[in-house]
């Protein structure tokens, strides 16, 4: 069929379903619709039942087909990225078919799904909230498709508070939020809120779900009302306890109101509770306490009424205000007394006394703040009925001192270390001196509060000395003892005074000496790590040696010497290059200390071996000159000879001397030099190559030469050989035998010249350090024989000396993770350098341990296998780490890195894949970071264990005894049918039976009934997981039986 035909067939189809004719379209899709992953393959096979057809094809915005003549067709993309897909299958019939040409449309749904979510508050990263205010928390959920299967589920601990659907028509990937409106309540204080994310793509596809880290919240509420708090009665001369609590966050802050003029009262604070303790009960403890409980959030109070019987009736008038607290020459200021509301009409008469014998006829005082300092107001009234009644006003007038000075009790500027001292505070004209506090500092540290005393008073001989009963101004002093180091150096001391004048007196201003400074005395103390016992000095090489020492005053430093038993004197450095015992000696006010040192005078040999190498070689030289004056003498004159020759005729290779005598070359052997040379053992020399001798020429005989490659390498040597012809082993001399002579003049000088070099001598103290991040770190490299510079190659650290046998590599706070200290020497003797690297292990414990489940969240299920995921943040170094997991307190499984070799932190983690049986449900899971450091880290290793997870298995519901149970009826007697399940979910539990069920019991477990019919009852016990069926069998007792 041609293509035009084809086209008309597919117009006419869909003219006709545009129409609304409808016909059948033998088409079949596998599967008819599809979920797929973006970037994930997808495959659809397209087939039809009807066999009068022209071909099938695919119309597909990717990977469309043409028609095909087929019966069936399959539309594949190997990555679907495309998300405005469509596709659809259509066919092609001929014209005798009973169908018309039509197609089908694939349902596909391209989707992707974020691990990860956020989750955010508008109060903050620290999650605090306060009661009865609106918080929005937002979850953002990054990159999803297709958002209109997206579903938001918001959780308060276990509990689903919120449910959020979308609507969002859009195909393509969105980032979608989720705002959950929350006010919270003070019982929400320490819940947690989380939110998750599921992607419902059933029936065809997964229901995928992902959840945010948990939130702690932290609810901040005003106190509640105070508890505990109630009116008592209690006898004269007893004691009482007044409790006021009240809870709230931040903890409440408590203060009391109270008649504050007797001094039996003690408050406490202790645990969020506030108690008031009232001892030796008096009269004037009668009446109001009101607790104060307050916090950034509000403030509430409560008042409790205290009785105190037998103290004799109370006088019924009342003082406003009840307790006065004046400034000294303030503005005037008037208090009121006046009889109870209940007693006025029983006044006769009310006036105040001030004094003795001063008397206002009146209700109302004025004050005088200019001179009332030993006031004592009472108010005096009297009544029909009491007659007469008294009360004091609790009157204060205070004045803030003139000054406050400080100083040492002897007038001292400097004191001595360790020696105890003794520090005045002057206060000048301050009223009243009972009420006066004084807070010690040192710098801005607070020291004990000291004593009180009237200045130049002496209390056992004049009352004027009670601080506590004079009201008017007093000069007053406190004083403390107080001992110094060296440490201190210069310390600064300061006073405040402070008068306390209760909660009903403004709080007068702070009044703070002038700082007293105070410089430390202190012996000398010799720097000995850069002045040894003994000092090596080599002849001709001067040493300086220094003197250092710590003091203060600074110490005057000095150094005794004497080379002829005179003494002499030098001072701070010395120039040492004699042998002898040195002192130097550190003196100041305080006292004198000396360090002795020995100077041990030691032979410089290099010098000498120096210019033994010089005469050597020159001797060498001169040898080699006339050996060669002998060779050349003796080849100009062709004198040689040949002893007990016999050639070889069966070699070729031959030398020549002119004549017709040949010699054999082709190879050298060995001979012992035997010990007649030297007098020593026999040494084995290596051979010394012949050359061919130079062409024939008139008058010439031939030569027979000899030479060495390296004269300089005999130091080496370890065996020589000397010449032999070989195979005849037939010993070729010159005449006058100077080859063996030249040989026995350099083994001799190589003999004396070869020395052998001493060792590397450096000693690392410790060897190997482990050091953790931030800690101070100091290893000592000592020399074990004389150095000339001796110091420390480091990044942060470098050190070096010219002086001592040791030097210090010292790190206050090692916080480099690429420190490679290098402790390297510069010697007299050999080998002259060489260096010695730290072994050095710098660790960082986890800043936490974490673990959680993957890809699954909420209850497991038994029999199923699941992930858990260990996650442990910047460690270092990692190759010590193991990693344990426990399952309760058993270990189940570990995991090392010792194959990674980083030396900076890292973050790692590790998977136990776990099958949960019910037997395992409510067990803990911790996973335990271990650092194990070796012999010199810290014992025990460290370790930092992550928060339990708890593990909920869910498993369907068991039977305890599943078997059909057969039961006799007894007529008139209660029967019980148990069935109970074991489950988690719990199992919830249903009846039936063709007999009536009683009403009440059909969903408990267990059946109890006196009225139960013969017949089968049928017990289902279900949860989320599966439902299971036991039958009881109730049978009528045969009679007879």
């Amino acid at each position: 069929m041609s293509e035009s035909t084809s086209f008309i067939r597919l117009f006419v189809g869909v003219l006709l379903s545009a129409t609304g004719v409808v016909t059948s379209c033998p088409i079949e899709l596998s599967p008819p619709s599809v979920v797929v992953r973006y970037g994930d393959s997808v495959s659809v096979n397209c087939s039809t039942s009807e066999s009068l057809l022209d071909g099938i094809g695919w119309e597909a915005t990717e990977g469309g087909i043409s028609l095909k003549e087929v019966s069936h067709l399959a539309w594949t993309v190997a990555e679907l990225k495309e998300w405005s897909i469509s596709a659809k299958c259509y066919i092609n019939l001929s014209l005798n078919s009973s169908f018309n040409q039509c197609f089908k449309i694939l349902e596909i749904v391209l989707y992707t799904f974020p691990e990860n979510i956020s989750l955010s508050s508008s109060s903050g990263p620290n999650m605090v909230m306060h009661e009865g205010k609106q918080n929005n928390f937002t979850c953002d959920i990054q990159n999803i498709a297709p958002v209109k299967n997206l579903t938001v589920k918001w959780y308060k601990g276990d509990e689903m508070v919120f449910e959020d659907t979308f609507k969002n028509p859009s195909k393509k990937p969105v980032n979608q939020s989720s705002i959950f409106s929350f006010t919270p309540t003070r019982q929400d204080n320490g819940a947690t809120i989380r939110c998750e994310e599921h992607l419902d793509l059933r029936p065809e596809g997964p229901q995928l779900n992902a959840s945010s880290e948990e939130y702690y919240i932290t609810v901040h509420y005003a106190p509640s009302q105070i508890v505990e708090l109630e009116d008592s009665e209690v006898d004269i001369g007893s004691d009482v306890w007044l409790k006021c609590s009240s809870k709230g966050n931040p903890r409440p802050n408590y203060f009391w109101d109270y008649y504050r003029t007797v001094a039996n009262v003690v408050e406490e604070n202790e645990d969020g509770v506030s108690r008031l303790h009232i001892y030796n009960a008096t009269v004037y403890n009668n009446g109001s306490y009101t607790c104060h409980a307050g916090n950034d959030r509000g403030n509430v109070s409560k008042t409790a009424i205290i009785t105190v019987k037998g103290a004799g009736q109370e006088c019924p008038i009342e003082i406003t205000p009840a307790r006065m607290v004046v400034q000294y020459q303030a503005r005037e200021q008037n208090v009121t007394c006046k009889p109870k509301s209940t007693n006025k009409r029983h006044l006769k008469e009310i006036y105040w006394e001030v004094r003795q014998g001063a008397i206002t006829k009146n209700s109302i005082w004025s004050v005088d703040t200019n001179e009332d300092w030993d006031l004592k107001p009472v108010c005096t009234a009297t009544f029909n009925i009491t007659g007469i009644c008294k009360k004091h006003l609790n009157f204060t007038l205070y004045k803030t001192p003139d000054s406050v000075f400080v100083s040492t009790v002897h007038n001292l500027s400097s004191v001595v270390e360790n020696k105890e001292f003794q520090l005045q505070c002057d206060i000048t004209n301050v009223a009243p001196a009972g009420n006066l506090v004084v807070q010690w500092y040192q710098g801005n540290r607070k020291l004990s509060k000291g004593s009180l005393q009237v200045t130049g008073c002496l209390p056992e001989n004049n009352t004027n000395c009670d601080i506590s009963a004079v009201r008017s101004p007093l000069n007053v002093s406190s004083t403390i003892s107080f001992t110094l180091d060296r440490n201190d150096k210069r310390a600064e001391f300061r006073c405040e005074a402070i008068l306390d004048l209760g909660a009903e007196g403004l709080k007068p201003p702070q009044m703070m000496s002038s700082p007293l400074n105070i410089t430390v005395h202190y012996k000398p103390s010799i720097n000995t790590t850069k002045l040894p016992q003994k000092i090596p000095v080599f002849r001709g090489y001067p040493e300086e040696l220094v003197c250092e020492a710590d003091g203060h005053p600074p110490p005057k430093i000095q150094w005794f010497y004497s080379t002829v038993k005179v003494p002499h004197i030098s001072e701070h450095t010395l120039i040492a290059s004699e042998a002898g015992i040195y002192r130097c000696n550190a003196t100041n006010k305080v006292d004198s200390t000396s360090h002795v040192v020995e100077v041990i005078l030691k032979e410089d040999y290099l010098p000498l071996i120096a210019g033994f190498v010089a005469v050597t070689v020159v001797a060498i030289s001169i040898v080699f000159l006339f050996i060669y004056s002998i060779y050349y003498k003796n080849t100009k004159m062709r004198r040689y000879s040949l002893k007990n020759a016999k050639l070889d005729t069966h070699s070729g290779n031959v030398a020549h001397n002119g004549w017709d005598t040949q010699f054999d070359m082709t190879k050298l052997s060995y001979v012992r030099l035997t010990s007649y040379m030297l007098g020593l053992p026999p040494v084995k020399f290596p051979s010394f190559p012949f050359t061919h001798p130079p062409p024939k020429s008139a008058g010439m005989k031939g030569a027979l030469l000899f030479q060495h490659s390296s004269l300089q390498s005999c130091q080496a040597c370890t065996s020589w050989n000397f010449l032999s012809l070989s195979p005849l082993n037939r010993r070729l001399s010159v005449e006058d035998n100077m080859g063996n002579n030249f040989l026995k003049w350099i083994l001799t000088l190589c003999m004396i010249y070869s020395v052998s070099a001493e060792g590397c001598s450096l000693v690392l103290k410790p060897s190997r350090v482990v050091v953790g991040f931030g800690e101070p770190v100091s290893v000592s490299c000592e020399a074990t024989r004389p150095v000339r510079v001796l110091g420390w190659e480091s990044v942060i650290s470098a050190a070096h000396t010219q002086q001592d046998l040791s030097v210090q590599w010292k790190v206050d706070s090692l916080i480099d993770w690429i420190e490679e200290p290098i402790c390297y020497g510069v010697f007299f003797t050999a080998p002259r350098q060489c260096e010695e690297k730290l072994n050095l292990v710098l660790y960082k414990t986890p800043d936490s341990v974490s673990i959680r489940p993957v890809n699954h969240s909420g209850p497991m299920v038994d029999g199923k296998e699941y992930q858990l995921l260990c996650e442990v943040q910047n460690i270092a170094p990692v190759q010590y780490l193991t990693l344990r997991w426990y399952k309760g307190l058993t270990e189940v499984y570990n995991h090392s890195f010792s194959e990674l070799t980083s030396s900076s932190p890292v973050q790692v983690s590790s998977i136990l894949m776990v099958t949960p049986t019910k037997a395992e449900n409510g067990a803990q899971y911790r996973c335990v970071a271990e650092l194990e450091l070796g012999p010199e880290g810290p014992q025990p290793p460290p370790t930092v264990t992550s928060e339990p997870l708890n593990a909920s298995v869910y498993f369907p519901p068991t039977f305890l005894d599943p078997v059909p149970v057969v039961l006799d009826l007894t007529v008139g007697g209660e029967m019980t049918l148990n069935c109970t399940a074991t489950g988690n979910p719990t199992p919830v539990y249903s009846w039936q039976s063709s007999n009536p069920i009683p009403e009440g019991t059909g969903d408990e477990a267990a059946l109890t009934s006196s009225s139960l019919l013969p017949g089968t009852y049928t017990c289902t016990a279900s949860n989320t997981l599966e439902k299971k069926s036991k039958e009881f069998i109730v049978k009528a007792k045969t009679k007879g039986v």
